[in-house]
């Protein structure tokens, strides 16, 4: 049965997709805000801000949402108190926030919600990432297995798929299945090299 093949591929990636977002919503809690980088100039960038930051004007900030609705009640040029953590050693900074398109800002950006194991999976910490990695792979191999098997590439099941619908449209379908194989196959190999050949080129 064409199709099967890939239907089996998306079940399981999903399913993996599932278990991993239960598991990791079990084991782990929001825990405070990181980000990738401060802004030139800027007041967090001058206050040489280092860290996750887990308290707001002495309030507790677990993620984006908390750190929002406090920034919303700040007046641009106001200071805010910002405490942030490393390693389990909190440190304190007073920052003068500034005005950007209306809204109150300290200057960092790539803001995520940084999340941490809860204290009874601590002892199974390194197996618990393990078992979170291996379904994420295994999730993303299967998607991305299945995506590619329902191409219209001959000997794929796409590629099947496709020349069944044909052969009821023209009589010649073997040789114009043939012709949009090739040209997909060629379209594949090439994101896959393709790159790599421009870079060594330019």
């Amino acid at each position: 049965i064409f199709g099967a093949g890939s239907l089996a591929n998306f079940i399981l990636a999903f399913s993996c997709i599932l278990i991993n977002f239960l598991l990791f919503n079990t084991m782990f809690t929001g825990y405070g805000v990181s980000y990738s980088g401060l802004v030139n100039n800027s007041p967090a960038f001058n206050a040489s801000l280092n860290g996750t930051i887990v308290y707001l004007n002495g309030v507790r900030v677990k993620s984006i949402n908390d750190f929002s609705n406090i920034m919303k009640n700040v007046t641009p040029g106001e200071f805010v108190n910002v405490t942030t953590e490393i390693n389990n050693s909190q440190k304190n900074y007073t920052i003068k926030t500034f005005e950007e398109d209306g809204r109150s800002l300290i200057g960092i950006y790539g803001v995520t919600n940084y999340y941490k194991i809860k204290e009874f999976f601590v002892p199974v910490k390194k197996a618990v990432l393990f078992v979170l990695y291996l379904l994420s792979w295994i999730g993303a191999l299967n998607l991305g297995v299945g995506i590619v098997n329902m191409l219209p590439i001959k000997p794929l099941d796409g590629g099947l798929i496709m020349q069944e619908y044909l052969k009821w449209k023209f009589n010649n379908y073997v040789k114009i299945a043939n012709i949009i194989s090739i040209i997909f196959a060629i379209i594949l190999l090439f994101n896959i090299i393709g790159p790599k050949i421009i870079t060594l080129v330019v």
